[in-house]
């Protein structure tokens, strides 16, 4: 019916920038104590939820932010960061155009795609500024942060600020 009450879903794909301290306490002189990472990200997003009127809705979310950028061991990698959980979306107003705002909390994993390294799990935190050009159509700026530590050495840590911007078709 083109409304937006009821069940939503929504993907597409962003592109972003990251800033990553990474810190370790694994001593050899091949790898660094702590690091800053500055690099541009490429992603894609997806959202389930119900919107309970044409102004609000639950989601879950989840993003995903890949990059290239040297490890602790010096050598080039393909990075995972992923933001998941739940949130909020309001829509200042009821019907396309509309400006929307939008929040989440929940969880962020990182990976790293090489020597079978584990995953580091955490806390993550989104919020986000939006368009909706047309009907099921938008664009977003959103911020994200992200924590994690390796669970057999907490020292291990990871934390990532990044901007991104999506674009998002959205079915209602």
């Amino acid at each position: 019916d083109g409304k937006r009450k009821g069940f939503i879903l929504g993907a597409g794909g962003a592109i972003g920038r990251i800033t990553e301290r990474a810190s370790t306490d694994i001593q050899s002189p091949f790898v660094k104590p702590s690091t800053t990472i500055k690099k541009l990200t490429y992603g894609f997003e997806v959202r389930l939820g119900y919107a309970f009127n044409q102004r609000n809705a639950v989601v879950f979310v989840r993003e995903d932010s890949y990059m290239r950028a040297k490890n602790t061991f010096n050598d080039t990698r393909l990075f995972l960061r992923q933001h998941i959980g739940f949130g909020l979306t309001h829509w200042l107003k009821p019907a396309a155009p509309a400006f929307f705002l939008n929040g989440s909390i929940g969880w962020s994993h990182f990976r790293e795609f090489s020597y079978g390294l584990a995953s580091r799990f955490g806390f993550g935190a989104g919020a986000g500024l939006g368009y909706e050009l047309t009907r099921h159509v938008s664009v977003q700026m959103s911020v994200t942060y992200l924590k994690a530590k390796l669970f057999v050495s907490p020292r291990n840590q990871f934390r990532d600020l990044s901007g991104r911007l999506s674009v998002v078709i959205m079915g209602y």
